[in-house]
């Protein structure tokens, strides 16, 4: 009985969508990041697990973000990496998914490093960008 249910619980784990196994990841600090010195605007991070049900999502301190704040979206992505991944890592894939955030059709831009997988995926918000 007690290995039939043992069985039964491997089996529901196995079979755990993608979002439930994102919840067993802390969550990264916040923080805020001056691209250019200090000219320019400021960026925040927000507090995140960087996963699917839960992306980074980075932001215009003090505005809202206008189009000519995406020409810093991939290097302020790839800044958060090399402070809460390692630069020592080898990216194995960048490539825009559809994570649900904040609806059904929520966009993301997914980092995944060598070994690959889930539990190796990194994920930032894309909608907020205009």
């Amino acid at each position: 009985m007690k290995r039939a249910r043992l069985l039964l619980v491997l089996a529901a784990a196995a079979c755990a969508p993608p979002a439930l196994a994102d919840a067993g990841r802390q969550a990264f600090a916040g923080f805020v990041v001056h691209p250019r010195e200090g000219t320019g605007p400021s960026f925040e991070f927000s507090s995140s697990r960087a996963t699917s049900d839960s992306p980074v999502v980075i932001t215009v301190v003090g505005r809202k973000a206008k189009s000519s704040d995406r020409q810093f979206r991939t290097s302020l992505q790839k800044r958060w990496l090399r402070e809460n991944v390692g630069e020592a890592r080898e990216l194995r894939m960048r490539e825009q998914s559809m994570c649900g955030f904040r609806g059904p059709d929520g966009r993301c831009d997914r980092y995944e490093f060598e070994p690959g997988g889930e539990d190796n995926a990194y994920y930032f918000y894309l909608d907020n960008w205009k």
